[in-house]
């Protein structure tokens, strides 16, 4: 075996499908396997598993047979012992069932981060297990891992797709810079994401000292990363990548400058737009939009290109316009407010057009006048928390919008597109709602768990017994998320 990583993979194969249908591997020198030429098959593969298990929980195997470097001593202290405990816990037996058990170790995460403490050693292997498959964790898991916790990571060929939140975390720009150009298109991605939020001209720089070497499907994907701190200086990029010979970067260019209207292609969408737009009718007017008959080169270039197999071409040239012209095309026609503008429009390519657009500029105004019967939470993730708690309550209560008379979006679905946290109020009237209709409460335990603050549990014990593993599952959880809070206090 050539390296250490590829002699404990053997092991579990031969644990897997037995020794004998496959032989227990030799050790490579560096791996401290007892020699006993006499033991049976079994008995050198346990050997084999207690080895190999102690070099994985230590950091090892490595990409070489050598040893690695020490661990670098860690700067924050460990959690306080109560914090210790409940990240026990959460890691080996989750109240409230497995489902709910991201939801705790990011709320613990915070609170010790927060708070400027660790994770206890001992405890870095199964907490970095279980924040592996939730990428919404690695920043902050790598984080209260500290330095060993980030030793370990890098040493560990499972836990190294965490390695990019671990240097953007951690890391100078510059040390990013020396060793971003090395690493895998994701992690690149992540890395240069995260620069973005800091320091957008930087990353955007960095995405363009490499532009032209990169492959069309790695461009493709790097693009995407202005997505944050997008604003007019991208303009430049963007209106050259209209011209680059992926056609998936092209598609992710006119998709990024959709959310600037102020741009000049929006400006030049506008203005194919706008000779379109007509309302009709006096008592009960309505948007009619004429279909565009043609476009030139320079109108495909910014997005009027072929329609995908099965939609019409006028519609989907509709579509492209409506999604990158500003918004002001529509009520600049109507002489109306939003509200009463979408209400004119029937035209399903139109509607879906501004539906993008509302979203990728997150326009408030828009996005309240469209939830009156759009059912989309990227929406509601756009209007104030007040304001989307009195929508949806009174979507709720009278059951209309969101499609509620063609389709029968179920209650659990609409709570789950309202981002928490939730109002103790709002928690309250939601709880009143639910004790009547038990299939929607069992099917939204997960979401109030997660967005319920903890006071709610004494109206929790109201619930009746026919909901008592229901009721269980979230008095235990929102208790937990109390006693973590509590615990960094």
């Amino acid at each position: 075996m050539s390296t250490t990583e590829e002699w404990w993979d053997a092991v579990a194969a031969a644990a897997v499908l037995g020794t004998a249908r496959r032989g227990v591997p030799s050790a490579p020198a560096a791996v401290p396997v007892p020699d006993r030429r006499d033991a049976s098959a079994q008995t050198a593969l346990l050997d084999a598993a207690a080895v190999g298990g102690a070099m994985v929980r230590s950091g090892r195997p490595l990409r070489t047979g050598s040893a690695p470097a020490a661990a670098p001593g860690d700067r924050l202290p460990v959690a306080p012992a109560g914090g210790v405990q409940l990240l026990e816990l959460v890691l080996n037996q989750t109240p409230g069932g497995a489902d709910l058990r991201g939801d705790l170790l990011a709320h613990w995460l915070a609170c010790a981060n927060a708070a400027g403490y660790r994770v206890p050693s001992r405890l870095l292997p199964r907490l970095l297990d279980q924040a592996l498959p939730r990428p919404e964790l690695h920043r902050d898991a790598l984080t209260a891992a500290d330095a060993r916790g980030v030793w370990l990571v890098a040493n560990r060929r499972r836990w190294r797709p965490m390695i990019a939140s671990a240097r953007a975390t951690g890391a100078s720009e510059e040390a990013d810079a020396a060793t971003w150009a090395q690493e895998p298109t994701a992690a690149r991605a992540e890395m240069l994401a995260q620069l973005r939020a800091v320091d957008p001209a930087a990353a955007r720089e960095r995405l363009e000292s490499v532009w032209a070497t990169e492959k069309a499907a790695d461009r493709a994907a790097l693009i995407k990363t202005l997505r944050t701190g997008l604003s007019l200086e991208d303009e430049p990029f963007l209106e050259r990548a209209l011209d680059d010979r992926g056609a998936d970067v092209r598609h992710s260019a006119r998709h990024l400058l959709d959310a600037l209207p102020d741009s000049a292609r929006g400006q030049r969408l506008g203005a194919l737009l706008r000779p379109l737009v007509t309302v009709a009718g006096i008592v009960r007017k309505t948007v009619q939009v004429e279909l565009p008959a043609e476009a030139d080169a320079a109108a495909v270039r910014d997005g009027l290109d072929k329609a995908p197999r099965g939609r019409s071409q006028g519609g989907h040239w509709l579509r492209q316009l409506a999604a990158g012209a500003p918004l002001e095309v529509w009520t600049d026609a109507t002489g109306s407010d939003p509200d009463e503008t979408w209400a004119m429009i029937t035209d399903a390519d139109a509607r879906a057009g501004i539906i993008s657009a509302v979203i990728a500029r997150r326009d408030p105004v828009w996005a309240r006048a469209l939830l009156g019967d759009v059912h989309r939470g990227e929406l509601l993730e756009i209007v104030p928390s007040a304001d989307r708690e009195a929508l949806v309550l009174r979507q709720l209560v009278t059951g209309t919008g969101w499609g509620a008379g063609a389709g029968g979006t179920t209650i659990s679905a609409r709570l789950g597109a309202l981002p928490g946290p939730w109002s103790l109020d709002f928690s309250r009237t939601i709880l009143d709602l639910l004790a009547a209709r038990e299939r929607e409460l069992a099917r939204s335990v997960a979401v109030l768990a997660a967005r319920m603050p903890p006071e709610i549990v004494p109206d929790l014990h109201r619930l009746p017994d026919s909901l008592a593993r229901q009721r269980n599952q979230l008095i235990q959880h929102l208790s937990l998320v109390h006693a973590i809070t509590e615990a960094f206090q």
